[in-house]
């Protein structure tokens, strides 16, 4: 187990237990060491929404993170790393001018 902020709608964040991510098999696990509030978490946190993406279930904000590898293909445990959680499809008029985070 692992403590979390868990977003549940509108100023309504608890920090609880849960459980440790499973991961997949071409991810990397990561225990997160700092972690930034990106100005999307603050709009779901005071409005309880983002534009047409309201929260309605449950969900751990914070996208913008550093941490150490717990354990993963291609890092060795302990390596420090930063997050870019985005994946972005390299195609669209987005991707093509930069601006990837669009997407």
């Amino acid at each position: 187990m692992m403590k979390a902020a868990v977003l549940y709608g509108k100023k309504d964040l608890r920090l609880e237990q849960v459980p440790v991510p499973e991961r997949k098999e071409h991810e990397v696990l990561v225990q997160i060491l700092a972690n930034g509030l990106c100005g999307s978490d603050i709009h779901f946190f005071t409005e309880g929404k983002l534009g047409p993406f309201v929260v309605d279930e449950p969900y751990i904000p914070g996208h913008e993170a550093a941490g150490k590898v717990v354990e993963g293909p291609g890092f060795s445990e302990g390596e420090l790393v930063v997050i870019e959680p985005g994946i972005p499809c390299g195609k669209c008029e987005f991707c093509r001018s930069g601006r990837y985070n669009l997407c």
